[in-house]
This record gives C-alpha cells, sequence and structure tokens, in this order.
C-alpha cells in the first residue's frame, strides 16, 4: 500500500537538499547540477496538489513558438512563462505522492529542465538570478 504524503513530508523530504527560501506551503532547494527547483502546495479539484516549477532561460532566450513545441516533447511536464522566465512545470496530486513518486517528479523535472537549458542557453550561461523572486 502507498503511503500518500502531507506537504509537511514533502517539504521534510526535500529538505535534504540545499534550501534556497521556505514558507509555509512552498520552499526552494538546490537540486542535481546547482538547478533550483520551487515545490509549492497547490490547491485543485479540492484536494492539494505538488507544484514543482524549474527555470530553464530568460524568457528572451527562447520563442514562443519554441516554448510550445518543446511541450509536445514533453510527457509529464510542460513548459511556461513565469515572470520572464520559461520554466519547466509539473504536478502530482498529494493523494497519490509517495517518497518514490516523489523523487520521480523532483528527477523528471530537473533532467528535463536541464535538457531544455542546454538547448536554449548552449554556452553554459548561469541562470543564478532564477527563482529569485520567490525568495527576495
Amino acid at each position: 500500500m502507498i503511503r500518500a504524503m502531507q506537504w509537511d513530508g514533502v517539504a521534510a523530504a526535500l529538505a535534504r537538499h540545499v534550501v534556497v527560501a521556505k514558507d509555509p506551503r512552498a520552499l526552494v532547494v538546490t537540486v542535481r547540477d546547482a538547478l533550483r527547483i520551487r515545490a509549492e502546495c497547490v490547491r485543485a479539484f479540492d484536494e492539494d496538489w505538488l507544484l514543482v516549477i524549474a527555470p530553464v532561460c530568460p524568457e528572451a532566450r527562447a520563442s514562443l513558438r519554441d516554448a510550445l513545441v518543446s511541450n509536445m516533447t514533453i510527457a509529464l511536464a510542460a513548459t511556461a512563462i513565469e515572470q520572464g522566465w520559461l520554466v519547466l512545470r509539473a504536478t502530482h496530486p498529494l493523494a497519490a505522492l509517495d517518497a518514490a513518486a516523489l523523487d520521480r517528479v523532483v528527477r523528471f523535472v530537473s533532467e528535463e529542465a536541464l535538457r531544455l537549458r542546454a538547448i536554449y542557453l548552449p554556452n553554459g550561461t548561469t541562470v543564478d538570478r532564477a527563482l529569485g523572486h520567490f525568495s527576495e
């Protein structure tokens, strides 16, 4: 039987990474290759969901067409624009989330964001300021 996680359990599991910023319903952590992700507890269909967002590149570095084409190649997430950044976002209902599923979501979003970043920022341009608006 899968033991579903509550938001506090998600936050605790993600705290094994370097926590950059935190508030009661969201946190920013640094995961692989210095990539920052933001995890939030959001509401949909009258239940709590996990929302994971990873920055890809500044909005100006990717055309709207490119972002939409990227959506067709990504199975479990979608690109979006947030506060001037092209981001990759994925959701998962907390009621169906266990530790293994959390790891899969974080790993998938991280790997795909880094893959897209390599396309849009081929020279390894850093995105240190990404998600900075969340922690300010």
